[in-house]
């Protein structure tokens, strides 16, 4: 409980300690030929969390909608006013770093209302907009980091919870069947101790009653003695 609590505590301190990963300019190939992309690379993020997290920021947050081509996932012919007045469409791609490296990284490829890509010298004030969009995917994937630790840290704490609170019926129920076998075994003794009682009973009628019929035969004994005489005295 104190680890998740501390967890937790840390995820959202460390929500202003972002480290700004600079947007670099490339080249990607799209519809068989080379067009100018921006490129940022997350060394300690794998691509699924980078896909995902662009993903949230396009279609959660500025509610556009994507659709899969060639590799890419393209915006086609949509209205971004953080780039442009004018529509736009955005084709992105993220591909793992290779081999032993758990990073990736987004190219974005932005192209203008006639589809056709930008660049500095065709669209500065566009281009320059939509570097500082891509950039700002370094603090929303820090971000989405963020909330899918602490979304799996409440759900490990629920559990917990669900847990000790089971536990927590289990020993009722167990009290309670301790109280009841308790009580089971003081009638049981209470049943054990009258039955001793009249058992005892029992015996002592018994020796009394061997008693009078030991004494009952001493008598019958006299009689017939005496009644033997009787018929002495009668030859």
């Amino acid at each position: 409980m104190k680890k998740i609590t501390f967890l937790l505590f840390s995820l959202f301190v460390t929500l202003g300690l972002i480290a700004q990963n600079p947007v670099k300019e490339t080249t990607v190939e799209l519809n068989k030929e080379k067009v100018r992309a921006f490129e940022l690379t997350f060394v300690d993020k794998n691509a699924d969390i980078v896909t995902n997290a662009v993903k949230e920021r396009f279609e959660k947050d500025e509610g556009l909608k994507g659709s899969k081509t060639k590799g890419f996932v393209v915006y086609q012919n949509q209205s971004l006013p953080a780039i442009s007045a004018s529509v736009i469409t955005i084709y992105t791609k993220t591909e793992a770093l290779g081999r032993g490296s758990s990073g990736s990284k987004v190219s974005v490829v932005v192209c203008s209302d006639n589809g056709t890509p930008i660049t500095n010298e065709t669209h500065p004030e566009m281009y320059a907009a939509a570097m500082n969009y891509v950039q700002s995917f370094d603090t929303c994937i820090h971000n989405y980091v963020v909330r899918q630790q602490i979304v799996d840290a409440t759900t490990k704490l629920e559990k917990l919870n669900k847990e000790a609170a089971s536990l927590d019926a289990d020993k009722l129920k167990l009290e309670k069947s301790i109280t009841s076998l308790q009580d089971k075994i003081t009638s049981l003794e209470d049943t054990i101790n009258k039955t001793k009682a009249d058992l005892d009973n029992q015996q002592n009628a018994l020796h009394n009653k061997k008693y009078d019929i030991k004494k009952n035969k001493i008598s019958i004994t006299d009689m017939e003695s005496e009644l033997e005489k009787l018929r002495g005295l009668l030859r």
